[in-house]
């Protein structure tokens, strides 16, 4: 999401997109543009950094379907037949292969006042944990490194 929100700031039209890859359930972020009277979409992985056309041929290795994509302003559902990536119609306006939330219900979601957000509670002792945090940590890398000495790697 942040990847995505980076991409929203320069000015992108950037979604999140929901789906899988040859090992599963997978994310990662999707951008579009229009080139010849046509949406053309790039993919960004965040996990490695790399960009990939969707036309480009080695797609169906990395990514296998789209079912969701969703940014500040949308959520759309995949609804075609046939949701590979490689075979998707990009058109989110096309009401026959996404559909969208509606947008009044978007905007008519309400604050959650913080639950879900990361934010501090006045009640919450940072230094204190910052200090819990870090002995849990060095505990817990000075058993994988005392295991390792004993396993003599």
């Amino acid at each position: 999401m942040l990847l995505c929100n980076l991409l929203l700031g320069f000015g992108l039209d950037a979604f999140v997109a929901i789906g899988t890859n040859s090992e599963g359930c997978h994310a990662w972020v999707l951008t579009r543009r229009q080139a010849g009277g046509k949406h053309k979409v790039d993919f960004w992985e965040s996990l490695t950094g790399t960009k990939m056309d969707s036309d480009d041929p080695r797609v169906h290795r990395f990514y296998r379907t789209i079912g969701s994509v969703f940014n500040n302003k949308a959520f759309m559902g995949n609804i075609q037949a046939d949701d590979r990536v490689v075979n998707t119609n990009w058109d989110f306006d096309d009401e026959y292969m996404w559909k969208q939330m509606s947008a009044s219900m978007i905007n008519s979601l309400s604050s959650s006042n913080g639950i879900g957000f990361i934010m501090p509670s006045a009640s919450l002792n940072i230094p204190k944990e910052e200090q819990m945090l870090e002995g849990i940590l060095r505990d817990k890398i000075g058993a994988i490194r005392r295991n390792d000495h004993n396993l003599g790697t």
